[in-house]
């Protein structure tokens, strides 16, 4: 009789009932830091032992990360089972071509009999998992009014939460909730319209690790400069940011203020500025 030998999770679905129960049962579980590395974990890992995988992530806009990857195990006729928790999306017609049967469940210990099932398959579980990973500084965006002008586009990312501000430059909150993706590329490519002085992004160390290749993309320029809000991860962004020739500042988020903001953003270099948060 089959089974499923291995799960793959993203850090949001941790404390859920699929995770807990295939800890339980004695599953090998592997933490992947996004969904759409979590699925390719689990193509890997089956291509090389041929063993029935799972992939269980949030089932929120970000786990569209997830697609790419099941449509790999489809071709490749791969043993992957994708596990989607909560009813945001309607995936009936978003996955339907690349597996071959999505079932709904309401119980994690269901999941463990469909390693008979043929696969690739989607199982949806409507188990709701609470996300807090909204930051906010106000200090910061205090600064951040004294520091830009209307020659500046300022675009703040879907996890940091602003307060109803009128700044002076052109502001942009955009993303998609819950997802992690695409925030620098988002910034990178508004500068290349070439319409404003500087380009300056807010974002979270998360956002930042999920689309840093975009630092070194051969259209990156001066005009760029990153505020990164860091509580963990800000030795790693610096010395990645180092290497492809990025101003590198660090600053603790008390010592912000609109003046050495404003001074950084007429440096004429592209930058990334990297607020400590406590």
């Amino acid at each position: 009789m089959k089974k499923i030998e291995y799960l793959i999770y993203t850090k949001e679905v941790e404390p859920s009932m699929v995770v807990q129960q295939f800890k339980k049962d004695n599953i090998k579980c592997i933490l992947a830091l996004d969904v759409r590395s979590a699925v390719y974990y689990a193509t890997g890992i089956s291509a090389q032992c041929g063993e029935i995988v799972a992939v269980c992530v949030d089932g929120s806009n970000a786990s569209r990360s997830a697609f790419s990857g099941m449509t790999e195990a489809f071709y490749r006729q791969l043993p992957v089972i994708l596990i989607t928790l909560g009813n945001s999306l309607d995936y009936t017609m978003e996955l339907k071509d690349v597996v071959l049967g999505h079932y709904l469940v309401k119980d994690a210990k269901e999941i463990l009999n469909f390693a008979n099932y043929k696969l690739p398959a989607h199982i949806e579980l409507g188990e709701e998992i609470i996300i807090d990973t909204e930051v906010e500084s106000l200090k910061l965006q205090e600064a951040l009014m004294e520091a830009v002008s209307e020659k500046d586009y300022l675009y703040f990312s879907p996890r940091f939460q602003t307060k109803e501000k009128d700044f002076m430059c052109k502001c942009i909150s955009g993303g998609m909730s819950r997802c992690k993706d695409g925030t620098l590329s988002n910034v990178l490519g508004a500068s290349l319209a070439q319409k404003r002085r500087r380009y300056i992004g807010v974002v979270t160390e998360e956002e930042f690790l999920h689309d840093m290749n975009t630092l070194g993309n051969i259209h990156a320029n001066k005009d760029l400069f990153f505020i990164v809000i860091s509580q963990k991860f800000e030795k790693m962004i610096g010395d990645y940011a180092r290497t492809l020739n990025y101003e590198v500042i660090c600053e603790a988020e008390d010592n912000i203020c609109g003046t050495s903001l404003k001074r950084l953003f007429e440096n004429g270099k592209q930058t990334i500025f990297i607020m400590l948060k406590k």
